[in-house]
């Protein structure tokens, strides 16, 4: 495991830019995400626009809290490709993994497919623990607990392009 963030990342500002060939509002992801170094970590705060006409008052002062948060992340490194993980600040433990690759200024966030790697872990790894299909906020994988096992099934996973898709792109900005 690599502590930190990788040097291209961290203290960085990105905004999205969706993906080739999609309307960038039907594209998920932040509008912008914004890497600050610390420590042994990067802080990560993910901000939406505040001035949308569409917002009613309650949406519009939960998107300030929002964009406000920010959590933990770090690199681990498997297999030379990068995942980013993200701890809540809250204490709760929750988080999240996912994969991403930068190609110049461009920042490529990257998800394991659902259904693909249900029909993957059914097959090739039936009676794992720590990593299950969540189906209560629509379909993603879950992984409950990072350990040598976990990360040894992600290492496999890797080389598998039908186990990842490509979910959203961001470019590198100044402001």
């Amino acid at each position: 495991m690599q502590p930190g963030l990788s040097a291209e990342a961290a203290a960085t500002r990105w905004k999205k830019i969706g993906l080739p060939g999609q309307p960038i509002d039907a594209t998920p992801g932040s509008d912008l995400v914004v890497f600050t170094k610390a420590d042994m970590s990067c802080s990560l705060q993910m901000i939406n626009p505040v001035d949308d006409r569409a917002l009613t008052p309650d949406a519009r002062a939960q998107r300030v809290k929002d964009n406000d948060v920010r959590l933990e992340a770090r690199t681990l490194r498997l297999g030379g490709r990068s995942f980013l993980m993200v701890r809540a600040g809250d204490g709760s433990g929750r988080g999240a993994i996912e994969r991403y690759e930068i190609k110049g200024d461009v920042l490529e966030e990257w998800w394991l497919f659902p259904a693909a790697a249900e029909e993957w872990l059914e097959e090739k790894h039936p009676k794992v623990q720590g990593i299950k299909l969540d189906t209560d906020m629509g379909r993603s994988v879950t992984i409950e607990k990072l350990n040598d096992e976990v990360v040894g099934i992600l290492a496999e996973t890797l080389n598998d392009p039908s186990l990842w898709i490509l979910s959203c792109e961001y470019r590198k900005t100044l402001r």
